[in-house]
C-alpha cells in the first residue's frame, strides 16, 4: 500500500474503448502531498522525521524534481540552517538542524486522539446479521484470517481516520502460477470463489469518473510494488485491464479480464464532509490535530538544542582577547582564566564566575508548548468541563493516563465516528455479497450492522454524584409539572446519553407518572392543609401531628407523653 511517489512517473495509458489517460485526477493532485502527511503524522518514527514533501509550480507538475519550488519538511529549517545545494531544492546541512532532527523524539499526539476514540468504539461489541455468504465472509475479510471486528478496528478505522478516505477492492483471488482452472471443481480446490477484501490507499488511487450517486464507473490504482516496477489496473463495471509502468497492457489472462459483478467492486469510504471544490475527497477529521503535531515537533527541538547549548557554554572575557589572531591561554579543565585587573598599584581580585545563558526564551516555549497541548486536548474532547470533578474550575490540559473525553462533546464526536464506520461497513457487505453472489445485489433489509450510540466516558464516583443528585431532584418536583418534566428528561439525556429513542420514551413516561403522583400528593397536602387552618379558625383544636408538609410528605408521628398519676 506504500509508496515513493517522488520516483514514479505517470504513463500514458489506452482504455479499452481508446480514450486515452496521461495524468491524475485534478482531485488527486491535489490532495496526494497531504495524505502522504496525514498518513506520516499517524505512523510517526523515521517516516516522519525524514519525510520531504515537494512544492509543485502548479497541481499538475508534480513529478517532475525540476518544477519543484520548494520541499516541505515537519521540522522546519532556521534561517540560517539552510545551505543551498545544486537546483532550487536545498537541504539543511547545519549540524545545529541534525542535533535537532535526530534528537527530539517526533510527538505521538495525533495517533493518541485517533487510538483513544477508536478505542471507546470497538471496545464494545458491533453487531452484524446477513445473509449466509456475508456471515462466512466476516469471519475471514481479506484471505488473511482477518475477522471482520479486527479488519475493521485495526487496519480499517485507523486509516480512515487519517487521511478521511480510503477505497477497498472487492474481487476473487488470482490464480496461483503454474494452475489451471477448467472446472467448477477447480474453483473451489483453489478456493477461487471466495471475496477478498483489499484496501487502496487514495494516494495509489490516481483517476476515476462517478455517477450521479458518487459511486466509481472507472477507476484506475496503482500498484506499487517492493521489488520491481509499478503496475496499473483499471475497472469499469464489465471487465478489468493490467498495464505496466509504461501504459501498455500486460499479456495473458492476469493483464486483463471481464467480470460478472455488473458494477465496479470498488467503493471510497469517507469522512464528513466532504472537502470544498471536491467530488471525491473529504477533509481529515483530525487535520488540525496534525497541524498542532508539528508545532509541538518544533518547538521541542527547540528546548533540545537550547539544552545542548546551555551544556557547553560559550565563555565571555575582555574585548582585546577576542580578536581574529590572538591566543586565549587556557588553564587546567579548560578554565578560562581571567586577566588581573589592576587600579594604580593594587590588583582587584577574581572572582570564579559561571557563564549562564538567560532563561526567557526557554520559559516561553515551555508555556507554549502547554498551550499546544492544551489546544491539542480541546480539539480531541479529551480536557475536562469546567468545574467537573478533578478539575480547578476552569478548562485545565491533563497528562497521560488521566485525559478522560468531554462527556458532552465527546458523545457527539464518537457518535459521528460510529456512523462513519457503520456507512462504511455497509458499503463493503452489499459489495462482498455481489462479488460472493456473481452480481447479486443483497436482498433489501437483509444486512444490518449496529455500532455502538453509548459510550462509557464517566468514573464511577463522577455517575454515582451524577445519580444522586438526580434523586435529590425527583423528591422535590411537582409544584411545575411541564417545567420539571423539561427539565427532568433533559437531565436524564445528560446523565445517560447515546442511548435508543424507545429507551427514552420509556424514560420519559416514568418521569410523567411520577411527576403526576408528585402533584396529587402536593394538592391532597394543600387541601388537608386548608381544612386544618379552618378547623382552627372556627376554635378546633390543632395538635402538631396534623400539620401538613407543604410538599406532600406525610406528618411525622409524634412520641405519646404519659402523665404522672401522682
Amino acid at each position: 500500500m506504500y509508496s515513493n511517489l517522488s520516483t514514479i512517473s505517470f504513463p500514458k495509458i489506452t482504455l479499452p474503448d481508446g480514450r486515452t489517460i496521461d495524468a491524475p485526477h485534478p482531485e488527486w493532485a491535489e490532495n496526494w502531498a497531504k495524505w502522504r502527511w496525514l498518513l506520516d503524522s499517524y505512523e510517526g518514527g523515521d517516516a516522519y522525521r525524514f519525510a520531504v514533501y515537494p512544492v509543485p509550480a502548479s497541481p499538475f507538475v508534480f513529478l517532475d524534481a525540476t518544477a519543484m519550488v520548494g520541499q516541505i519538511r515537519n521540522l522546519v529549517p532556521h534561517k540560517l540552517e539552510w545551505e543551498m545545494g545544486p537546483g532550487a531544492a536545498g537541504c539543511p546541512t547545519s549540524p545545529d538542524y541534525a542535533l535537532r532532527l535526530m534528537r527530539t523524539p517526533v510527538p505521538t499526539i495525533f495517533a493518541e486522539a485517533i487510538d483513544k476514540h477508536l478505542g471507546a468504539i470497538f471496545n464494545q461489541e458491533i453487531r452484524r446479521t446477513g445473509p449466509d455468504v456475508l456471515e462466512q465472509w466476516w469471519k475471514d475479510v481479506d484471505g488473511r484470517g482477518s475477522s471482520a471486528d479486527h479488519w475493521m478496528s485495526s487496519r480499517v478505522a485507523p486509516l480512515l481516520l487519517t487521511m478521511g478516505n480510503l477505497d477497498v477492492v472487492f474481487d476473487h483471488p488470482p490464480i496461483p502460477a503454474g494452475s489451471t482452472v477448467k472446472t467448477k471443481a477447480d474453483v473451489a480446490r483453489l478456493k477461487l470463489d471466495r471475496c477478498l477484501a483489499s484496501l487502496a490507499l487514495p494516494e495509489n488511487v490516481v483517476w476515476w469518473t462517478l455517477d450521479w450517486t458518487g459511486e466509481y464507473t472507472e477507476v484506475l490504482i496503482r500498484e506499487p510494488k517492493a521489488a520491481a516496477a509499478c503496475t496499473y489496473v483499471y475497472w469499469n463495471a464489465t471487465e478489468w485491464v493490467r498495464y505496466d509502468d509504461k501504459g501498455k497492457q500486460l499479456e495473458g489472462k492476469q493483464g486483463g479480464d471481464t467480470h460478472d459483478y455488473g458494477v465496479v467492486p470498488i467503493f471510497r469510504g469517507m469522512d464528513d464532509p466532504i472537502r470544498p471544490r471536491c467530488e471525491n475527497v473529504a477533509m481529515a477529521r483530525y487535520e488540525s490535530v496534525a497541524e498542532i503535531q508539528r508545532d509541538v515537533y518544533n518547538r521541542e527541538s527547540e528546548l533540545v538544542l537550547n539544552d545542548a547549548s546551555q551544556s557547553h557554554p560559550i565563555p565571555t572575557g575582555p574585548e582585546q582577547y577576542c580578536k581574529a589572531n590572538a591566543v586565549v591561554p587556557l588553564g587546567p579543565n579548560n578554565v578560562l582564566p581571567k586577566p588581573i585587573v589592576t587600579k594604580g598599584t593594587s590588583s582587584i581580585e577574581q572572582t570564579w564566575d559561571y557563564v549562564d545563558p538567560p532563561k526567557g526564551a526557554p520559559e516561553s516555549l515551555r508555556a507554549n508548548l502547554a498551550n499546544a497541548y492544551d489546544r491539542a486536548d480541546r480539539a480531541t474532547c479529551q480536557t475536562k468541563p469546567a468545574g467537573a470533578a478533578g478539575s480547578t474550575g476552569e478548562t485545565v490540559a491533563q497528562s497521560g493516563v488521566s485525559k478522560r473525553l468531554d462527556q458532552s462533546d465527546a458523545y457527539d464526536l464518537l457518535a459521528e465516528i460510529a456512523k462513519v464506520l457503520q456507512r462504511f461497513e455497509e458499503k463493503s457487505a452489499r459489495l462482498a455479497h455481489i462479488v460472493l453472489t456473481g452480481g447479486k445485489e443483497p436482498p433489501e433489509g437483509s444486512i444490518k450492522i449496529e455500532y455502538p450510540t453509548e459510550f462509557d466516558l464517566d468514573s464511577l464516583p463522577e455517575f454515582l454524584d451524577g445519580s444522586e443528585r438526580f434523586e435529590a431532584l425527583l423528591s422535590m418536583v411537582g409544584a411545575m409539572p411541564v417545567t420539571e418534566s423539561r427539565i427532568l428528561q433533559k437531565t436524564v439525556r445528560l446523565l445517560l446519553p447515546g442511548l435508543p429513542d424507545e429507551v427514552y420514551e420509556s424514560f420519559d413516561a416514568e418521569i410523567e407518572t411520577h411527576l403526576e403522583t408528585r402533584k396529587e400528593a402536593i394538592e391532597q397536602a394543600a387541601e388537608m392543609q386548608e381544612s386544618i387552618q379552618i378547623d382552627a379558625a372556627n376554635g378546633g383544636p390543632v395538635t402538631s401531628n396534623q400539620q401538613i408538609n407543604a410538599a406532600g410528605n406525610p406528618p411525622q408521628p409524634q412520641a405519646t407523653v404519659e402523665s404522672n398519676p401522682r
